[in-house]
């Protein structure tokens, strides 16, 4: 699989709020559940370079707030 620039961006924000929202709204815990396989698979494979495209400044908040959505996605799915 090659995940590019934008998809690690979709990351950052999209998993933590869904994961978020899921306790609330049932339709959103079952795509979660539904789409888990691929999210997973997505998560493995968003090299850090993918991040490479920032400016500098940037970069390394990028890179931490990826790291947390990837926390937060293991911790949700175990």
């Amino acid at each position: 699989m090659t995940v590019d620039f934008n998809s690690g961006y979709v990351f950052l924000n999209t998993i933590p709020n869904l994961i978020a929202y899921a306790e609330i709204y049932p339709a959103i815990d079952v795509y979660l559940k539904e789409n888990r396989e691929a999210i997973s698979d997505a998560f493995a494979n968003i090299p850090v370079s993918s991040f490479d495209n920032y400016e500098p400044e940037d970069k390394e908040e990028r890179v931490r707030q990826f790291t947390v959505a990837k926390q937060k996605w293991g911790e949700w799915e175990a």
